[in-house]
């Protein structure tokens, strides 16, 4: 038996139509010559309506199309995704859309179908396929709720001592995109995470590492928006909010640094709210996080996102990068956030999405203004406590995470 290739399922009807490397092509029509095609009656269909078939090339693999063949377009329509296919046109099909066919003078009971590219939706489900020593406590979804860098999240279900509770499966594949040694190195991100016990870093509830396809299954607990949604819609954070995102994401940054861990990609896509009432917040995203203790694991390659990168790692060289990877990096990122989340913009650039060669310049060549603090009133010990201790361009003299930690508490009183 042929396998299925792509399929038009009957939304509201029972017609439903498949393709395979044997039947490649179909014709939907009312006429009975249409064989596999043939729907109903011509007072609803064109003879020769529509024609879905296969076509293989060697980037895309097999892609199916849809091409509109009704000889009188002004009486019958061919739709997809509620667009209308002009006389002949070709659409080329994606999984999830919608195609309709009827009379154009009666749009509101056209034949509605959805498209499913079963080949696709067959290695996706290989991909996500829990392996048999967890399926009695995991189960995962088709649906991707999410992307990472090198992964796709998706929404999942952890079934444990009775109770069902959701949660999400971050799933990384060995790919062009992720060579041999990139997957080696986030495998090594769970078993990071599974070591760390704090309230403000997001838990791993499992972990699977395959072979075979080389798969890397994390299983973790769900969050609600990261921090750069959130200022998104604010636009600017008041400072006791950002006292509140202070204190929770530098109490998890001194665990980490006492831990001789340094994150090494702090920045506000990292940083998670739980909840709804956006009070409680945890560190997410380890796959750059390093312990900078451990000599045999030397890393000589710049890592981060330009914009919170500080100057020691845009002025070091190859040799020295690995031993200025310590804490003060990941200080002077969230020197950058709070920057950003109190005046609303980035202290060297109006926009984020910027060429990494001109941030390295804008940082080494340029300091940071206090302006834009002063012009929102922010009281005048926390602009010191960001632009000369937080973002100190000298690494030796930058604060650490447990002297914020005592400098936020003596300024508790200003955000009663």
């Amino acid at each position: 038996m042929s396998q299925t290739i792509s399929s038009l399922l009957g939304r509201g009807h029972q017609n439903n139509f498949k393709l395979t490397e044997k039947q490649k092509s179909i014709m939907i029509g009312s006429d009975d010559s249409c064989r596999k095609g043939f729907i109903c009656s011509e007072t609803y269909l064109a003879p020769f309506h529509c024609r879905i078939y296969l076509q293989h090339d060697k980037i895309h693999g097999w892609k199916t199309f849809i091409q509109e063949k009704a000889m009188n377009p002004q009486r019958y329509v061919t739709m997809v995704n509620k667009d209308r296919l002009k006389m002949r046109e070709t659409r080329w099909l994606w999984d999830g859309e919608e195609v309709q066919i009827g009379r154009g003078d009666n749009l509101e009971n056209l034949l509605s179908f959805v498209f499913q590219n079963d080949l696709v939706r067959g290695n996706k489900m290989k991909m996500i396929e829990v392996p048999k020593c967890l399926r009695e406590r995991f189960n995962n979804c088709q649906d991707d709720i999410g992307f990472g860098a090198h992964s796709v999240i998706h929404r999942a279900f952890e079934t444990k001592l009775g109770e069902t509770r959701e949660c999400v499966c971050k799933v990384v594949t060995l790919t062009k995109k992720v060579s041999k040694e990139c997957f080696e190195k986030l495998c090594q991100e769970p078993k990071l995470l599974d070591s760390l016990n704090h309230s403000n870093i997001i838990k791993v509830l499992g972990y699977h590492i395959g072979n075979n396809p080389d798969r890397l299954l994390i299983w973790q607990e769900k969050m609600y928006c990261d921090l750069e949604k959130y200022f998104q819609r604010e636009q600017i954070i008041n400072p006791k909010k950002w006292y509140n995102i202070s204190f929770q994401v530098l109490d998890a940054l001194k665990y980490l640094h006492d831990k001789g861990i340094v994150h090494r990609d702090i920045k506000p896509e990292n940083i998670m709210w739980t909840n709804t009432n956006f009070s409680v917040l945890k560190l997410i995203d380890f796959g750059l996080a390093k312990n900078y203790k451990n000599e045999i694991e030397r890393d000589n390659e710049q890592v981060g996102t330009p914009l919170y990168i500080p100057p020691e790692i845009y002025r070091a060289s190859f040799t020295e990068i690995n031993d200025l990877y310590k804490p003060p990096v990941d200080i002077w990122a969230f020197g950058i956030l709070s920057f950003r989340f109190l005046t609303g913009q980035n202290p060297f650039f109006e926009k984020e999405k910027v060429d990494i060669n001109a941030v390295r310049d804008k940082v080494l060549k340029e300091g940071i203004s206090k302006v834009p603090l002063m012009e929102r009133r922010i009281n005048e010990r926390i602009i010191e406590l960001i632009i000369e201790q937080l973002l100190d361009y000298d690494p030796k003299s930058r604060v650490t995470a447990n002297e914020v930690m005592g400098i936020l508490t003596n300024l508790q009183k200003l955000f009663e």
